[in-house]
């Protein structure tokens, strides 16, 4: 931390636990205060577990094991993704307890399950997978639905993967091949065009609907950013958000997949780190894509559906992971995506009276003159 002094006087430096009042916390040690630079090279904080391509969590979403809707062409419609915990937690990889905080689905707490068919799993690895468009159980509204949970990271580069695939196929009706995007730039997404084509629905049959119907993004944004959502809800019941404010709300202020799909915002707090809207032939799609965490912090994960809702069918996820690639001294990897953070900004100053602290965790300096 760079300090530079103004003013002369008495200054107080200060260090404080901010953690949980439980008896244990972090320690410190060598403390010095130096003109200019202190000769030592900044330590890498990276936690060194991490290195070399660790995968900290993944869900398969093969638990709880949930049965078609007979005869629902391979879906269960009442499925609780709070329930699937993935494999973090007691992983010597994940942050402790990670896995009992499970997904958290919006508008509320249900999402559809893409189950065995005819005794055939259809998934892109197992049995399962979840869709993030359908119906209700109750056979009420179909709407688009975002599954997301949070993660505590240290600044670095981090890789998300999952399978994707679209569950209604417009390949009779001359829309072929995988539109899918990697840290996506500014202006269109995909093609503006809404006409009505007829597709095949996955173990059913023809559908009329539009070829947005399958799209799903993947965003990345920090919990003090966006409006985060409140577990615990009960099945069916609509999701609470608390707001960067404090209120509380069924109807987030920030929600955390707002993005404007014909005109991208690169600057938005929860940007799109992946996309995709079509593949044909039911054919699982693996996708991949890098973030980079500059500021220590709780971020959360999102896939959100974000195509036409009428149809009630649209794209599929499966084998969620989360995998840390190095710190932020490593070479950086191609189409990463920097994750906005709240103020102050690394490399930022911060004023007091007669001073101020510049936040610079990354790459050395130059002694100050």
């Amino acid at each position: 931390m760079r300090i530079y002094v103004t003013t002369p006087g008495h200054y107080w430096l200060t260090f404080a636990a901010d953690g949980q009042n439980d008896s244990y916390g972090g320690q410190i040690d060598f403390i010095r205060l130096c003109v200019n630079t202190c000769p030592d090279a900044p330590q890498d904080n990276f936690p060194k577990a991490w290195t070399g391509g660790k995968v900290l969590f993944a869900d398969t979403f093969e638990a709880p094991v949930y049965q078609e809707d007979s005869p629902k062409h391979g879906v269960a419609k009442g499925g609780n993704l709070a329930l699937s915990t993935g494999t973090s937690g007691t992983s010597q990889f994940g942050w402790p307890a990670q896995a009992s905080s499970g997904w958290i689905t919006a508008p509320f707490n249900q999402i559809n399950y893409g189950t065995l068919f005819k005794g055939t799993a259809g998934a892109y690895q197992g049995s399962q997978y979840i869709l993030l468009d359908g119906w209700n159980a109750d056979d009420g509204a179909r709407t688009n639905r975002a599954a997301m949970r949070p993660f505590l990271l240290d600044p670095g580069y981090y890789q998300v993967s999952y399978g994707y695939i679209s569950i209604v196929d417009f390949t009779d009706a001359g829309v072929t091949g995988t539109n899918c995007f990697a840290n996506p730039g500014s202006g269109a997404l995909y093609p503006a065009a809404t006409e009505i084509l007829k597709g095949d629905i996955r173990y059913h049959g023809k559908l009329s609907a539009d070829r947005w119907t399958n799209i799903v993004g993947v965003f990345m944004a920090n919990g003090q950013l966006v409006s985060t959502p409140v577990a615990g809800g009960a099945q069916g019941k609509a999701t609470s958000f608390k707001n960067p404010d404090g209120s509380t709300t069924t109807t987030p202020a920030v929600p955390p997949d707002a993005v404007n799909w014909q005109s991208y915002n690169a600057g938005a707090v929860n940007p799109v780190i992946d996309t995709c809207g079509y593949a044909d032939s039911y054919r699982w799609v693996p996708r991949i894509a890098t973030v980079k965490i500059t500021k220590p912090g709780l971020y959360w994960l999102i896939v959100s559906a974000n195509g036409s809702t009428a149809d009630g069918n649209g794209g599929g996820v499966d084998e969620v992971k989360v995998t840390a690639l190095g710190s932020p001294y490593m070479t950086a990897p191609a189409n990463a995506t920097t994750i906005p953070v709240p103020n102050p900004q690394p490399g930022s100053r911060t004023y007091f009276d007669g001073f101020h602290i510049v936040a610079d965790p990354f790459a050395p300096t130059a002694p100050l003159q």
